[in-house]
């Protein structure tokens, strides 16, 4: 046990040395499977749809703000949309638009903003539902708006492919007729299949997310590791309980699969975000002025001598006190 700590305690000094080339990288390549898939998917604009674009905007949005990058995703599949048919652009960009006023009220991170990207690459490859308990592990319980808005636009780009495969060049600006135009735009905004999907993704990762978020704040033992297996029972749970209703034809292998691998690495995220000694709890108390304040303290696990850690696992020790939990008594 005392190695794992050790190479813990290395990964995460490493990790902290090197943050932002980290966080460049695993940007790197969520825009990078994101614009190959969507490029590859769309391929209207056959410019857009290269090896050396695809990375070249990867590349650009890694290093840029990741609200920018988002803004040029949207542009992307505004461009591929409006050259079929700019009708079709038009109702996506208003789409969009709700969405973003939608999303920015809750939107707290970077991290959560990402979502908006990598929800959508998971989804493409029968992954999407390992998000929600992890989410549950590093965000609030508002990470499931980024999920649902994330699902939602996926749909809506699915749906007006089909409409632009049914209608051709009716909806294109040389040939386009009034009537094939409201047609169209009936069809597609009465297609409520993409929004039951979207509905179905959102309320299970809410499920999730909230029940990892509820747990994981009692007072027992192990709340967090407890947390993340609540949180994937009740993902399954939910996903079993509403497809039906939603008129969703959900894999309840891909249900199951996806709760397991979620709660797993939601498990190694966890270990590396805090672990601590519950054999050397401690309850204290003291007062000030005005409060009476009982505190119960754990201390972490840490390694001696973060700077340059080249020691073996004899270096282990355990220090800093966290406070878990306190409660205030106002005094008489």
């Amino acid at each position: 046990m005392n190695t794992v700590l050790l190479i813990r305690e290395k990964i995460i000094y490493i990790v902290r040395e090197y943050e932002n080339w980290f966080r460049i990288a695993g940007k790197l390549l969520v825009f990078y499977l994101f614009f190959k898939y969507m490029n590859g998917g769309l391929s209207y604009y056959k410019m857009l749809d290269t090896q050396a674009l695809n990375t070249l905007l990867a590349l650009v949005c890694s290093i840029a703000p990741t609200g920018l990058g988002v803004v040029i995703v949207a542009a992307v599949i505004l461009v591929h949309l409006a050259h079929e048919s700019v009708v079709i652009a038009l109702a996506a960009l208003v789409v969009m638009a709700i969405l973003y006023l939608i999303f920015i009220h809750f939107a707290s991170g970077e991290g959560e903003v990402l979502l908006l990207v990598l929800v959508p690459v998971l989804i493409h490859y029968n992954l999407g539902l390992v998000i929600p308990v992890i989410a549950g592990v590093l965000f609030t319980p508002y990470a499931a708006v980024p999920c649902f808005v994330s699902a939602f636009m996926i749909g809506f780009i699915r749906a007006s492919m089909g409409i632009i495969e049914t209608y051709g060049s009716s909806l294109s600006v040389k040939s386009m007729d009034f009537n094939t135009v409201l047609e169209a735009a009936s069809a597609l905004f009465t297609d409520a299949s993409f929004a039951r999907a979207a509905l179905f993704y959102g309320i299970v990762c809410a499920v999730a997310i909230v029940v990892v978020y509820i747990v994981s704040r009692f007072e027992f033992k192990y709340s967090w590791y407890i947390a993340i297996a609540a949180g994937a029972v009740a993902q399954i749970v939910a996903a079993s309980a509403i497809d039906g209703r939603l008129g969703v034809d959900a894999s309840q292998y891909g249900v199951v699969k996806g709760a397991i691998l979620g709660a797993l690495i939601a498990a190694v995220a966890q270990f590396f975000k805090c672990i601590v000694d519950y054999s050397r709890k401690e309850s204290l108390q003291f007062e000030d002025d005005e409060y009476y304040y009982y505190v119960k303290a754990i201390p972490k696990y840490l390694v001696s001598g973060r700077e340059g850690i080249t020691g073996g696992a004899e270096d282990l020790d355990l220090g800093e006190d966290e406070i878990l939990d306190a409660e205030f008594e106002t005094e008489d």
